[in-house]
């Protein structure tokens, strides 16, 4: 890594930060809201980054 944070690094940076935890809660998620096969989920990332 060249000094900079994960943070600031942008997706890359974010998918090492929370793409483990991620993976690994997602499928209990879904299960607990009662997904099921065929039905469709809007997946949203809200981010507070200034342009």
């Amino acid at each position: 890594m060249s000094g900079q944070s994960a943070y600031a690094q942008g997706a890359s940076g974010l998918d090492r930060v929370f793409g483990l935890p991620m993976r690994q809660f997602i499928p209990t998620l879904l299960r607990m809201a009662r997904i099921v096969p065929g039905q469709t989920v809007l997946d949203a990332l809200l981010t507070s980054r200034n342009p």
